[in-house]
């Protein structure tokens, strides 16, 4: 129990901090979407690819003066291109997220694809335009072709430089893992050999003939519990980390998998904190049936003594007019009163259940089985006049 409230701490305070830091990042991106310094880093691009291609109309020569025009395009696209990478933002992977930060992802989500629709996507239109009018004025045919396969080169290279600086991080891992695992058999083995020289010593020391029988076996079992549990605490380390190796090389033996532990992992959580969630909101309810069932309560004492006391006000007003109308607007305010009172019944049904007298409906039930014979059922059903019973 211990080891594993140990694991559950140290899991709970990484999932905290990785909660916490995408908190962080979502708080920020989407401050500056409403605040508009997103669009401001649009419009510092546009305005950089304006001034980049009045550098390239001024060029003399031809051909320098295309370079310099490709140059602004493919520098704007990539300007643009890291922009909007820079606001995709994705969950932590294998950590759960509650309800709320859900919600908030989800409309982080629609306000970043209203800011590609309405400020993104434009922005590269008007670089294509803007592109094509300073080619029109500098009086320069750029091709097309070339203009088209270097924009897919460069995507190409964008693409290659990702997948290799992701595998160079993945084989990094690899080898800060295998360093790790090293260090780890190493420790646990020089733990071993420390405990069990300790016991060794102590059992050189140790004059076993002057020990009765009951000393000698307590001393031998002392000095094996020692070892054993140095031995034991080591193979639960290292076996933890042998069988999460195992799990990850059995799943990665299925090739290139779209999930991982992490994924499954996560669905566990997000299934966790829903229902801690769905306990809270239950809980919150029982907290206020309670509340009803004592404020319920407390009304019904009161509510029996006003009913008493009206009673008791009637006969004074039937003898006294002058009261009268008193009596039966203090009875109408009440009577609606009442009803309104009687909509907490409903939310206590097991405690106040009223008897229903149902001796005349059961015995015309047998009145009416004890005349309608069976053969008479079949006769009816063979004609189909079933549909005439009504019993």
């Amino acid at each position: 129990m211990s080891r594993l409230d140990k694991a559950k701490r140290a899991r709970e305070k990484h999932v905290k901090v990785r909660r916490s830091e995408f908190r962080a990042k979502l708080t920020q991106r989407s401050a500056e979407i409403a605040e508009g310094r997103a669009s401001q880093r649009v419009d510092a691009t546009l305005s950089t690819f304006q001034r980049d291609l009045k550098i390239a109309e001024a060029e003399p020569d031809p051909d320098r003066s295309a370079a310099a025009f490709l140059r602004a395009e493919a520098l704007s696209r990539q300007t643009l291109s890291e922009l909007k990478d820079s606001y995709r933002l994705a969950p932590p992977r294998g950590v759960g997220l509650p309800q709320a930060n859900r919600r908030d992802f989800e409309a982080y989500r629609e306000e970043c694809d209203h800011f590609f629709r309405t400020r993104l996507e434009p922005a590269q239109q008007d670089i294509e335009k803007l592109l094509n009018a300073a080619s029109v004025r500098a009086k320069m045919a750029l091709d097309r072709r070339m203009r088209f396969d270097r924009a897919l080169t460069e995507i190409a290279a964008s693409a290659r430089k990702n997948v290799q600086s992701d595998s160079h991080e993945a084989r990094s891992a690899a080898d800060d893992v295998r360093q790790r695992v090293s260090g780890l058999a190493r420790t646990t083995i020089q733990e071993v050999e420390q405990a069990v020289g300790s016991v060794l010593s102590r059992a050189a020391t140790l004059d076993v003939s002057k020990l009765d029988d009951d000393a000698f076996v307590a001393q031998r079992t002392i000095l094996e519990s020692d070892v054993e549990r140095v031995a034991e605490s080591t193979r639960l380390i290292v076996g933890s980390v042998t069988d999460q190796l195992r799990a990850l090389a059995a799943h990665l033996q299925q090739g290139v998998p779209d999930t991982s532990p992490l994924d499954a992992e996560e669905a566990l959580e997000d299934e966790l904190i829903a229902l801690r969630e769905r306990s809270d909101a239950d809980l919150e309810l029982a907290q206020l049936g309670i509340a009803v069932q004592i404020i319920n309560h407390e009304f019904d004492a009161t509510i029996r003594s006003v009913r008493r006391n009206i009673r008791q006000l009637r006969a004074w007003a039937d003898a006294n007019d002058s009261i009268r109308k008193l009596y039966e607007s203090i009875r109408d305010n009440f009577s609606h009163l009442d009803g309104y009172l009687s909509l907490f019944t409903p939310l206590q049904r097991r405690l106040y259940r009223s008897a229903v007298d149902m001796t005349a409906a059961v015995k015309r039930f047998r009145n009416r089985m004890a005349s309608f014979s069976v053969t008479e059922a079949s006769q009816a059903m063979g004609r189909g006049g079933a549909s005439n019973y009504d019993g």
